[in-house]
């Protein structure tokens, strides 16, 4: 999962170093929305919150090294 939001920081920094305007679109600098989990089981839950709950903070972390980047332009 880490590598997979990695690759597409890179790869939108990539598209961006190319872009004529010089900076991403707005929409990706935006926080994630909060996911939703629904399971059957407890422990099933108590994972998916988990597991999900981390990937938000990994696509927060993401958004905010964009933030960064584009105040550092």
């Amino acid at each position: 999962m880490r590598w997979t939001s990695s690759f597409l920081v890179v790869l939108a920094l990539a598209g961006c170093a190319t872009s004529p305007l010089g900076s991403p679109p707005v929409e990706l600098l935006e926080d994630c929305p909060t996911p939703v989990v629904s399971t059957k089981t407890n422990g099933g839950l108590a994972r998916g919150v988990r597991d999900l709950k981390e990937a938000l903070r990994l696509c927060n972390v993401d958004k905010a090294s964009l933030r960064a980047w584009q105040k550092g332009k």
